[in-house]
């Protein structure tokens, strides 16, 4: 497993706490992942899952926006809190981190809603960041990188 993958899931994690517990601190947070996880991980590892969940939490109004801008068949309030957890975290990655390419972003997170979510979330998922990575391209448009 690629160390951004691990971090992404890390933070995953640790943002689906933060959703359930309303915990809003980043390095307790995933912390307590990876004690959970019960094995060693790098600390350039815990640092990229650090800073994608300091962003999220950081940055909810803005990515509850964001996510609700794009949603089509449900309501913010109807997403199940491990499908919020993996939208932030990609949203948050898409909007704060511009050196990942947006589609990068997009098929990490897809295979982790397979993982930790099942067919109906990935798709889901798959469906608000591909209309989200629209969204960014149309305003990129021009810009090179971030693609």
């Amino acid at each position: 497993m690629g160390r951004r993958r691990e971090a992404r899931i890390i933070a995953f994690s640790a943002i689906y706490e933060s959703e359930l517990t309303k915990r809003n601190m980043a390095e307790i947070l995933v912390d307590d992942v990876i004690k959970l996880l019960d094995k060693d991980v790098r600390s350039d590892i815990r640092n990229y899952a650090v800073q994608l969940v300091r962003k999220a939490l950081e940055n909810k109004k803005i990515i509850e926006e964001k996510i609700e801008e794009n949603l089509t068949n449900r309501s913010y309030e109807q997403i199940l809190p491990l499908e919020k957890a993996l939208l932030f975290t990609g949203v948050t990655e898409m909007l704060f981190f511009p050196d990942v390419p947006y589609l990068t972003v997009i098929d990490e997170i897809i295979e982790i809603a397979k993982e930790y979510g099942g067919i109906s979330s990935s798709k889901f998922v798959n469906g608000v960041l591909n209309a989200i990575y629209k969204e960014l391209m149309d305003e990129d448009s021009g810009i090179v990188g971030h693609t």
